[in-house]
């Protein structure tokens, strides 16, 4: 953490820096008060960042371009997987049913993505800093795992392993990207709007009853992803 620290002092500034550590201390402190890892979750957390080391390197090995892509290329195919998996089961069991049911596999996936999200910081700041915003890195990052510390501890990951599903126009982005090919515009577009815009906008409706903490934070996700819908139509008329 204090290297962690010390590299975002030195890339973003030391006001920004200040109120990112600060927001760090908090996080920390909320986890050590109120999350409770048992020796499964934890065995979760340390293989998923192990196995993100073994695949950035492994990745390198096969020359692919882009490095700053390898760490979502992984995640967005793990995810993707079991986000098409349980959107299967919300479609067939509805909405109350399947945000209901957490499982063990849904701490997991949490867990899971608390992993990616360390280590996709932590080797970026190592291998490509210049890559890994403010914004988009790090600003992102942590408040996915605000929002998944808080659904661990209020168990209520099956809202996250529901929209997994949104993963899917990342995994198809991810292969292009690692491979510095041109990206597959039209039907990336399609699948980000329909997954990122419109379902998730109907899922943190549906969370709204069950916690206002989701629905804001899910409300800026969402922001953030209408931002990056329309960066896309720009570019898409503009070919």
């Amino acid at each position: 953490p204090s290297l962690i620290r010390a590299r975002l002092s030195a890339s973003i500034g030391p006001p920004v820096a200040m109120a990112a550590q600060a927001v760090m201390d908090q996080f920390t402190s909320f986890v050590e008060e109120n999350i409770r890892f048992s020796q499964e979750d934890f065995a979760i957390l340390g293989l998923n960042m192990v196995m993100c080391v073994f695949v950035y390197y492994f990745m390198r090995l096969l020359r692919l371009p882009d490095h700053s892509w390898y760490l979502t290329l992984y995640s967005s195919g793990v995810t993707s997987f079991f986000g098409v998996y349980f959107f299967y089961h919300l479609v067939k069991d509805g909405f109350t049913a399947a945000l209901s049911n957490e499982q063990d596999i849904t701490r997991y996936l949490a867990i899971f993505f608390i992993g990616y999200c360390i280590m996709d910081l932590s080797m970026g700041t190592l291998h490509y800093g210049s890559l890994v915003t403010y914004d988009d890195g790090w600003t992102h990052h942590f408040l996915y795992i605000v929002i998944l510390a808080y659904l661990l501890h209020n168990n209520m990951t099956p809202l996250f392993a529901v929209a997994l599903v949104e993963e899917l126009p990342i995994i198809l982005l991810s292969i292009f990207e690692v491979q510095d090919k041109r990206r597959p515009s039209l039907l990336f577009g399609v699948l980000y709007y329909i997954t990122r815009v419109v379902f998730h906008t109907v899922l943190i409706y549906k969370a709204y009853p069950m916690s206002r903490f989701v629905f804001v934070g899910g409300l800026g996700l969402l922001l953030w992803h209408v931002e990056v819908f329309q960066g896309w139509v720009r570019g898409y008329l503009m070919r």
